[in-house]
């Protein structure tokens, strides 16, 4: 036997303990991180959805009179807003976030369109908590709407198009709009964070009790209620109910 050549072994138990160790220790650091990274991409998704739904809402205000859609009609469908921009769109697809798992459809659209995004308005009284007109309220020919200050809102009297919510994101509504109740404002979840698209057509990711510490972002003026003479935070009422659901995404 020739001294100069040595015998072929393989790992040795120790050896492969430890490899399956680190192994199990990179899994353990790397997949946090991986599944962050997925869901970033699904942010950044429905942030690409809002911009497009944005920009359809832009194009109708520049066809109807510098007008904003309604967020539903008065007719036998109560035809909601997503409707009214499809011209503009064209795709059924950007109104469905990807975090959202709701297979359901927005009312008055003969199930096509999904119920991930809904419209800022300020309801159908004066003492509605969102503390004003928003800028897409439901057609003022529906009885519930009349006779207050719902229908169709001009883009001059937005106060500041930078700081009013146009539309949000929400899970298990059907109806095209935000209400003040908590089973109506579940905001989808992006890490604790939910998109808005604003007037002026930008999207950002926030915290829900953003939208209402420095000015009430839910009404044209941004005031605290209806008749203030300047822009405020939004009401108690409202804050609580921001906080409510945004202790939900924690």
């Amino acid at each position: 036997m020739n001294p100069n050549v040595k015998s072929k072994t393989g790992f040795t138990l120790i050896e492969l303990l430890v490899v399956i160790a680190i192994i199990a220790i990179l899994a353990a650091i790397l997949f946090p991180v991986f599944a962050k990274a997925r869901e970033k991409a699904r942010q950044i998704s429905c942030v690409s959805n809002l911009k497009q739904i944005g920009l359809g809402i832009t194009q109708y205000v520049q066809d109807y009179d510098e007008t904003y859609p309604v967020c539903r009609l008065g007719d036998a469908s109560s035809t909601p807003w997503h409707s009214l921009i499809m011209p503009y769109v064209k795709s059924t697809g950007v109104f469905k976030c990807p975090d959202d798992s709701d297979s359901t459809f927005v009312s008055g659209t003969n199930n096509t369109i999904p119920t991930s995004y809904v419209a800022s308005h300020g309801g159908f009284n004066n003492s509605y908590l969102y503390g004003g007109p928003g800028p897409i309220n439901p057609d003022a020919s529906i009885w519930w709407a009349t006779p207050h200050f719902d229908g169709q809102i001009a883009i001059s009297a937005v106060q500041s198009v930078a700081q009013v919510i146009e539309v949000g994101e929400v899970k298990s509504r059907t109806d095209p709009e935000f209400w003040d109740d908590a089973n109506d404002s579940q905001f989808i979840n992006h890490s604790t964070l939910t998109n808005f698209l604003f007037c002026d057509g930008h999207v950002k990711s926030m915290h829900p009790t953003d939208t209402g510490k420095t000015v009430n972002m839910w009404n044209i003026n941004n005031v605290t209620n209806i008749g203030d003479s300047q822009p405020g935070p939004a009401s108690s009422g409202l804050m609580a109910l921001l906080q409510q659901e945004q202790q939900k995404m924690q």
